[in-house]
């Protein structure tokens, strides 16, 4: 509802609600997936480099991203 004046009008609730909880999700190449967990791990690019494919996922999936490899 939304009020105008004296007047109560409804808004089209769903299609507010659908807006706000549909997002992009950013898909992101193994490359830079070992620059995130770099940067959020603290570790240097050797050992970021020896992370397994479902170690650089989970770092992802905190971040809401998902992996494009």
């Amino acid at each position: 509802m939304v009020l105008v004046g004296s007047r109560l009008y409804y808004v089209a609730f769903e299609k507010i609600e659908k807006a706000m909880k549909t997002r992009k999700s950013y898909k992101v190449n193994r490359e830079a997936a070992i620059k995130i967990a770099m940067n959020t791990n603290g570790v240097s690019r050797d050992i970021a480099e020896k992370y397994t494919d479902s170690e650089l996922r989970e770092v992802l999936r905190l971040l809401k991203l998902k992996a494009n490899f």
